[in-house]
């Protein structure tokens, strides 16, 4: 909450005022938890002699013990901060505080220029905090617009199939799916993250349908959205890239498909890192091409690779590390290494 950000803000600059922690035998960590509990903050200390008196008015308004009485807002404390560098009254101490900070600016100049530097850094904080705190609200409720558009598309098709709703006893999943696949384009205009989800969402309906030619047309152009809007994360196109090359093994379309995975695999090491999950599961399907096309004596050793990688990154029982050991069986098997398989 606004209440504990601020109260973390004021242990952190009380610390830094004072050189210490809030009280000698605890941490921040202990200081939030006394606070929690309605235990108040000793500023009488020796510590706190040489802190002006507006810097400890403004951390004592942070770490009231009722969150009511609290800087309402962080960007609040960021103004008393603010005043007190430019020698405006300071609301936590009231309207008497230029007057004290000016005899107090006569008898410690050399003070208030080492609580000038940590101020600064304290306002740099809050800055940071709010920007980033308002970046990950606007991430959080995209990616709840996009959820719940994605969530009403699929009620959508359901519903459309359903003759009780449609009207049409003889509409079909396939016919349904082909009319709400149409309204990605006219409806969704000008939404490119929620166009590239839904058409990778179209284009696994389509493939659980067996109709790969039509998932694979949707794919493909959620991975030709994704690299040419720059709104759209990296996650978006891995994903819509994963889609894409499956339906493409689908379809046995293995010439086309080496230099489409060769492209994913150095997108995703670039972006992932070369030895994440992403990144292992990008080479696998590298591999596994060279598998299916008959060419063993290239698949096995990427895969005795990535299972080392993934054994040493990841851990022996994760889920890629196990699904990996599977795929290296079955494509030893075939090559006449029937006892390497086995192990």
């Amino acid at each position: 909450t606004t209440a504990s950000d601020t109260y973390q803000l004021g242990a952190l600059l009380g610390e830094l005022l004072t050189g210490r922690p809030l009280q000698s035998e605890d941490t921040l960590e202990d200081a939030i938890a006394r606070a929690a509990s309605s235990r108040s903050v000793d500023f009488s200390g020796d510590d706190w002699k040489p802190v002006p008196l507006e810097l400890r008015r403004i951390v004592e308004q942070c770490l009231y013990p009722d969150p009511a009485d609290r800087y309402p807002a962080v960007n609040t404390l960021k103004q008393d901060l603010v005043n007190y560098l430019r020698g405006f009254p300071v609301q936590a101490v009231g309207q008497d505080a230029g007057y004290r900070f000016r005899k107090f600016a006569s008898r410690n100049r050399l003070a208030i220029g080492a609580a000038t530097l940590t101020i600064a850094g304290i306002i740099a904080l809050t800055t940071w905090y709010t920007q980033n705190l308002a970046a990950a609200r606007d991430r959080a409720e995209a990616e709840a617009a996009n959820a719940r558009q994605v969530s009403e598309f699929l009620i959508g098709v359901f519903a459309a199939a359903n003759p009780n709703v449609s009207g049409r006893p003889d509409a079909t999943v396939k016919e349904t799916l082909d009319e709400q696949a149409a309204k990605v384009d006219t409806e969704l205009e000008g939404q490119p993250e929620t166009q590239a989800r839904l058409m990778t969402t179209v284009a696994e309906a389509y493939q659980k349908l067996g109709r790969f030619e039509d998932g694979l047309e949707w794919a493909t152009r959620a991975v030709e959205l994704s690299e040419t809007s720059p709104s759209l994360t990296e996650a978006h196109r891995f994903d819509a890239q994963s889609t894409q090359i499956a339906l493409m093994f689908d379809l046995a379309r293995y010439d086309q498909l080496e230099s489409v995975i060769r492209d994913h695999v150095a997108d995703t090491a670039a972006v992932f890192g070369p030895l994440t999950e992403q990144a292992l599961t990008a080479r696998n399907r590298l591999a596994a091409l060279y598998g299916f096309r008959g060419e063993y004596d290239k698949s096995s050793p990427i895969f005795r690779q990535i299972y080392a990688d993934s054994v040493t990154n990841l851990g022996p029982t994760h889920t890629l590390t196990l699904k990996l050991a599977g795929n290296l069986a079955a494509f030893l098997q075939p090559s006449g290494r029937a006892s390497e398989a086995l192990e």
